[in-house]
């Protein structure tokens, strides 16, 4: 597959004071780029800590687009990658937590062959801080795609966004992060597309959060 054929991924990263932990976010992504030819992932990186954190520098080692903010919050962060990514799909990862192997191209397939769904989710894998799974790929029972997964996201059940694979125009289709919402915002902003019956569930680990 040629260069020109490449689909373009936009990778959206909140990031604050923590340098070490985003390097190793960075790298697993690029992980997931290297697992074949077809895929360009953009990096973003929004950026609001301190300027000597270190996170510009770890962003540009990784080939990362860097951003910083004064606005305090991952609302503030994840919109300033909305706002650039230029990706036909749209993707996110916390700077603490790493992308599986495996994740991503089993998330645009089912967006090709789905054209009814804007955006996919998949399990997670619970770890301590070295990184050790502490549980079985989360949730355990399919929670539904559709009307069904919308359903159980209002009782109580809540995918993280690391998971969440999302065709470019969600920016347009769905709007910008809320930055009056201090806590909960990633649901919040995934309610909207499984609001309109647009979200699909993958039974598949995809972060170790």
């Amino acid at each position: 597959m040629s260069q020109t054929q490449r689909r373009k991924v936009s990778v959206i990263i909140p990031t604050r004071n923590r340098a070490d932990l985003l390097r190793d976010a960075l790298k697993s992504i690029r992980a997931i780029e290297a697992e074949g030819d077809d895929l360009e992932f953009e990096i973003l990186v929004g950026d609001n800590g301190d300027s000597e954190a270190g996170a510009k520098e770890a962003a540009e080692d990784f080939g990362a687009i860097y951003m910083a903010t004064t606005v305090a919050g991952s609302s503030a962060t994840r919109n300033l990658g909305l706002e650039r990514a230029t990706g036909e799909f749209i993707t996110f990862l916390d700077d603490d937590d790493l992308w599986i192997t495996g994740h991503i191209r089993p998330h645009i397939k089912f967006l090709d062959e789905n054209p009814d769904y804007d955006g996919v989710v998949a399990q997670v894998i619970p770890t301590d801080p070295d990184r050790t799974p502490q549980t079985e790929p989360m949730p355990v029972e399919h929670p539904g795609n559709g009307d069904d997964l919308l359903r159980r996201m209002l009782s109580g059940y809540f995918h993280q966004i690391g998971t969440c694979v999302c065709r470019g125009n969600a920016r347009s289709a769905y709007g910008l992060f809320d930055l009056a919402l201090l806590g909960g915002q990633d649901l919040d902003w995934m309610l909207r597309i499984a609001g309109a019956s647009k979200l699909a569930f993958l039974q598949m680990p995809a972060v170790f959060v």
